[in-house]
């Protein structure tokens, strides 16, 4: 046995049984792969190894017993009586199992499992690495050596005439190419060589073609032009059109911009970059990926507005990011330690809530993409909110000074979905809002839900953004009827200027930009004002509770109509 295992450790595959690739050889000279040196060597001594441990005491005895190896997926099972022979007949195994050869006469032989010997198989010139056989006449062999693809005076034919019977696709099966949304142009994928193959008919061999990626509905890219293909005719198509197709998005109304299907789950949209002829993703599904390796710093960055309709406290975060006085009270109100716990203290209730790194990342895996994305910092303060929300639901809040907070109107199964913005200023701030909004009824103008006269016209606005030190935060009916609030920043004669927290699809940079609108269709649209200085001190009176909320009476709810912001 110790002889056999040396035997076998020193032995070296002759080198005409190489493999060549048959797309560049002559259609009568196909050379198919055998295992490696090493790794048949490997393989046959653990067999030895394994028979003379185990078998040895049987070692003619014609028994069932069998060795399992896998090895590049090709399965060799040897029983006792065909492993001897082998070592026998110094025999090396092929990718098929039945099929041993010998390298010192380049001979192969067919293990006969009924009478339990190997006899020689002149006629065979190649094993391929799928276990079929190639003929010295060209014709192919199934694995189990029977007849599949015959050879007649040069024509190769299929063995039996059934129409579903396709030449191009048994040849791939037989050199184990893999089909291709384009396989009805015969075309087919080596992905050992990483070649795309086509099957030529005419000359009866596998031709490599000029194809270097192809989509899932069959537009593919060959020498550098991405086409399309309809009933075998080529039609030259952009390569957006073709990315597009691979990753399988659809274009918006913005033509450089595209979406997945799951975009209204997880805000997966793409740009389109003509420079580079590529698709970057931006949105809340890869903003959400880069949050995972964020830190919170105690200071808010640009950020994305999530599923929830939390904008009526979002747009306060924008406005108060934008001001100097702003930026000092966020970061007044977060503050981070060595273990990466941020604390986020609501300045108006006083109530602070701390969040460690797994509890912010625990709300990344959420489906649907929930909070915002972003910055850290600003889903720490939705998180500090929601649960402030989430506790003056419960009827206790009535014995406490948190009832001040509490407006049945805004308290819903999910605490962030809607709300007002002069409650999140004041929640934010500590400091009192002013809230100007138009009626249901005509010329009615409320203030701090007093009736007073005027309009709420460009003039009164106007006066409110030219002060510096004023937030000012607008509402306004979006095309589902529903309410959406958002920084007002500035008008001119036609146009109204706003910050969003919500995604724009034309800003793709994701940072912040002014998106304007039409200044009719604003104040069409219109529904509120709310504004605060935040130069001004906050007066005792003010810090009261009983003092923080604007309490509407039943007669203005109905004239206002309790919209909240989405």
């Amino acid at each position: 046995m110790n002889t056999l295992i040396n035997q076998v450790s020193n032995f070296k595959y002759p080198q005409s049984q190489k493999y060549q690739n048959p797309s560049f050889q002559s259609r009568n000279n196909h050379r198919a792969t055998n295992v490696d040196d090493n790794s048949t060597r490997n393989i046959l001594i653990s067999s030895l190894l394994a028979l003379s441990s185990i078998m040895a005491p049987s070692i003619n005895a014609n028994t069932n017993s069998q060795i399992n190896t896998n090895v590049d997926n090709i399965e060799i099972v040897t029983d006792n009586v065909k492993a001897k022979s082998a070592l026998d007949m110094n025999l090396s195994i092929t990718p098929n199992k039945n099929v041993y050869l010998d390298n010192k006469t380049n001979t192969y032989y067919h293990w006969n499992d009924e009478k339990q010997k190997f006899r020689k198989f002149k006629n065979i010139d190649s094993v391929l690495k799928t276990g079929y056989i190639k003929t010295k006449k060209g014709s192919y062999l199934d694995p189990e050596c029977n007849m599949f693809i015959e050879n007649v005076k040069g024509k190769i034919l299929c063995p039996t005439k059934d129409s579903r019977y396709n030449l191009p696709f048994e040849m791939a099966k037989v050199f184990g190419y893999q089909k291709t949304p384009i396989s009805y142009l015969n075309v087919f994928y080596d992905d050992e060589n990483e070649h795309y193959l086509r099957w030529n008919d005419d000359l009866q061999s596998w031709d490599r073609t000029k194809i270097t990626d192809v989509s899932p509905n069959g537009k593919f890219i060959a020498d550098g032009k991405a086409y399309e293909s309809f009933k075998n005719i080529k039609k030259e198509i952009s390569k957006k059109e073709f990315y597009a197709d691979k990753q399988n998005l659809f274009q918006t109304d913005i033509d450089t911009i595209y979406a997945d299907k799951d975009v209204f789950s997880d805000k997966g949209y793409f740009v389109w970059h003509k420079d580079t002829e590529e698709f970057e993703e931006f949105g809340s599904r890869i903003e959400r990926k880069k949050m995972l390796s964020q830190k919170v710093d105690g200071k808010v960055d640009d950020f994305i507005q999530g599923s929830v309709g939390d904008c009526w406290l979002l747009s306060a975060i924008n406005g108060l990011k934008m001001n100097p006085n702003g930026r000092k009270i966020l970061e007044k109100s977060l503050s981070v330690d060595d273990n990466d716990n941020i604390t986020v203290t609501l300045q108006g209730p006083k109530q602070q809530y701390t969040f460690s790194k797994e509890q912010l990342d625990s709300t990344l895996n959420l489906k649907n993409y929930y909070y915002s994305t972003g910055d850290r910092d600003v889903l720490a303060i939705e998180m500090a909110i929601e649960m402030f929300k989430s506790e003056i639901t419960n009827q206790d809040s009535r014995i406490t000074n948190m009832y001040n907070y509490y407006i049945p109107s805004q308290i819903k199964e999910e605490p962030l979905e809607g709300g007002q913005t002069y409650n999140s200023l004041h929640l934010l701030t500590g400091m009192q809002s002013n809230r100007i909004f138009k009626t249901y009824a005509p010329n009615v103008i409320l203030t701090n839900n007093v009736a007073t006269v005027g309009q709420l016209d460009e003039k009164k606005i106007q006066k409110l953004l030219d002060n510096p030190n004023n937030i000012v935060l607008a509402g306004y009916k979006t095309g589902d009827n529903s309410g959406h609030a958002v920084v007002l920043c500035s008008m001119d004669k036609d146009n109204v200027y706003l910050i969003d927290s919500d995604l724009a699809l034309d800003n793709p940079d994701r940072k912040i930009k002014q998106t304007k609108m039409n200044k009719k269709e604003f104040f069409d649209n219109l529904i509120d004002v709310t504004y605060t200085d935040l130069s001004k001190p906050i007066t005792e009176k003010q810090s009261k509770p009983e003092n923080i909320m604007i309490h509407t009476t039943e007669a203005a709810r109905q004239i206002i109509g309790g919209d909240l912001y989405m």
